[in-house]
Parts: C-alpha cells; sequence; structure tokens
C-alpha cells in the first residue's frame, strides 16, 4: 500500500516539475537578449537627446578587469588630469574614474550652430555625494568661455552623472523623467543597436543620413567648403545606419553592421570596400609594415540583400602602433600652436 502511494505521488509531482521547467525555460526564451538596444533603453543612457545622430559607448567596467587594457585605463585616468575634464575631476572626486561602468557619448545636431554632445557615466556613484558635488543646482557649469559651448554636469536618477552644453542637460534631464522621450524612442538608432552583442566592450551606431545633414549643416554655418562630394558623405548617404561593436582580449574583433536603403547600393558599397582593402594590400611592403598587412589580410566584407557586414581583428602589435601614434600626435598637439576652432 505504501509503495503504491509513493509511486501515485511520483506520478503526480512529474507532470507538476515537467510544466515548472517548461515555465521557467519560456521564461527564459522569452527575454530579450542583452544588446546594445536593450541596454541603452534599460539604463541612464536613453535620457540622451531622441535627435541624435551617433553614439559610442565604452564598457568601462569591462575593460578594466582586463590585463590587455591596463595600460589604456592607466592613460584614460591620467588625462582625466588635463583639459576641461580636470575641472569634473576636481569636483567630483578621483574615485569617480574608479567607480566608473560605462559611458555613452552622443552627438546631437543643434539649431543654427556646431554639433552639440552629451556624454552619460553609468556606475556605483553615491547619488548623495553627486547631488552634494553640485552645490545643490540641478545643472551646474563648470567651464564657461564667451563665443564657445560651455561645460555643465547634472545628476540623473541612480546617482549616473551627465555633461555636456547646459541646454542639452536640459533635454537629457527631461528625457531622463519620461522614459521613451529620449534616444530610446529613436528607431534610427535603436535598429542599429539591436545587432551590438553581448559581451561587446566598444560598440554604438551612427544614424547615416542624420550625420551627413548634420556635416553639411555644419560646414555651411561654418563657412567651410560644401562636404557633399567626400566619400565619406557619399557613402553615408547610400546607407541608412550603421552599427559597430568591438571585442577586446590581446587583439581587438571588430564588426561593422551598415544597413542600405537598396540592396543595389548595398552591393555597390560592398563592392568599392573590397578593392579599396585589394588596394591597400598591394601597396603594402611587408617588411615596413607587417602588423598593417596583417590587419588588411583579416578583414572580412560580407553583403546579403540591403545589409553589409565588415569583419576584422586588429593585432596586438598594430594596436601597440596605433597607440603610439596616438599619444605622439597628441603630445605634438599640445606643444604645437593653437589649432582653429
Amino acid at each position: 500500500m505504501t509503495r503504491r502511494r509513493r509511486t501515485g505521488r511520483a506520478a503526480l509531482l512529474l507532470p507538476l516539475g515537467a510544466a515548472v521547467l517548461a515555465a521557467v525555460l519560456a521564461a527564459a526564451c522569452a527575454r530579450p537578449p542583452r544588446t546594445g538596444a536593450r541596454i541603452v533603453s534599460e539604463g541612464s543612457l536613453r535620457a540622451l537627446p531622441k535627435e541624435s545622430v551617433g553614439l559610442l559607448v565604452l564598457e568601462v567596467g569591462s575593460l578594466r578587469r582586463l590585463k590587455a587594457t591596463a595600460r589604456w585605463m592607466q592613460e584614460l585616468s591620467l588625462a582625466a588630469d588635463e583639459g576641461p575634464f580636470r575641472q569634473v575631476k576636481d569636483r567630483f572626486g578621483a574615485g569617480l574614474l574608479k567607480d566608473l561602468d560605462r559611458i555613452g557619448l552622443a552627438v546631437v545636431p543643434q539649431p543654427a550652430g556646431p554639433a552639440g554632445w552629451a556624454l552619460v557615466a553609468e556606475g556605483a556613484f553615491d547619488e548623495a555625494k553627486v547631488k552634494e558635488a553640485l552645490a545643490g543646482q540641478e545643472i551646474l557649469t563648470l567651464i564657461e568661455s564667451e563665443g564657445k559651448p560651455d561645460l555643465s554636469a547634472t545628476a540623473l536618477a541612480g546617482g549616473s552623472l551627465a555633461l555636456g552644453p547646459r541646454r542639452v542637460l536640459e533635454v537629457v534631464r527631461g528625457n531622463a523623467k519620461n522614459p521613451g522621450a529620449g534616444l530610446d524612442a529613436n528607431s534610427k538608432m535603436m535598429l542599429p543597436l539591436a545587432k551590438v552583442e553581448p559581451g561587446t566592450q566598444i560598440w554604438g551606431a551612427v544614424d547615416c543620413r542624420g550625420l551627413a545633414a548634420l556635416a553639411r549643416d555644419t560646414a555651411h554655418s561654418q563657412g567651410l567648403p560644401d562636404p557633399t562630394q567626400s566619400p565619406a558623405v557619399h557613402a553615408m548617404d547610400a546607407l541608412l545606419s550603421v552599427a559597430f561593436q568591438g571585442k577586446v582580449a590581446a587583439t581587438v574583433d571588430f564588426s561593422l553592421m551598415g544597413e542600405a536603403a537598396e540592396a543595389a547600393k548595398a552591393k555597390d558599397l560592398a563592392d568599392a570596400a573590397r578593392s579599396l582593402v585589394a588596394l591597400a594590400r598591394m601597396g603594402m611592403n611587408q617588411e615596413q609594415a607587417r602588423d598593417w598587412l596583417e590587419f588588411l589580410q583579416g578583414i572580412g566584407i560580407d553583403q546579403k540583400g540591403t545589409a553589409i557586414v565588415l569583419r576584422g581583428n586588429v593585432p596586438e602589435k598594430a594596436m601597440d602602433r596605433f597607440a603610439a601614434t596616438a599619444r605622439s600626435a597628441s603630445h605634438q598637439a599640445t606643444a604645437g600652436p593653437a589649432p582653429r576652432p
């Protein structure tokens, strides 16, 4: 009799356990992957202006944990000791960089003027200390110069910090209080951001036609030559959007994922890109630029319908060479005469 009861209970529990397991699996499958679009919509980056035409995101917390990027992180910290961001470090404390988890920098068109920008920093910040550093103001101006955009700062819910010109930060603060009013409502940016894979340390997207229009407006407002015929602007006119991502280890694996309005334009761009890479390979001297040649040989370009995907890998020696070149250029710019605005 006891054996029969146990068998009966087991017969009842098995279907119940199967049902629970099925429910758990269904919930896991229904949960959207943590793509770039999801990160934006669930965090403070959604407060960036809806009109943004470009977004660059650095996963600082993830980069900090990689041995290969230890030197880069150190240089980032040293960079904060110079220029305008010294004001940010002095105001909010040196611990700000240590608690930093993610940075999102957006390019924001502005009426009758040069392009604006906004930066949102997410991390394990002490919200009370951030607000205290703002001296009781909603938006605190750190640097203000006649004829130039100001550098201001404001705190967002959860302790996130936003930097940029005051008029842009006013928009950011309003978006933070109204989900669906900021970058998360911009389909031209969110659709390409949905292609960004989880676990990527450097990523972002560009609204190509919006950025091309911004380039023309900026050139016109500053009396510069019309950039319409430049190859970059011409390519952006043919594309709707580009998403990009980079996974960092000893080397950097990167992808650029473009979307064209027509399959024919996508094919033309893919063919042109393949031709440029082939020409660059032919012009390389293997002894003088072996690492650069290795980089070019690792580039692959695929096109299907309106989609174009360019994948590549930057070897460690090439990364060191690029970093050294960038540092040298930075030092020369600092020591040389003041550049044109």
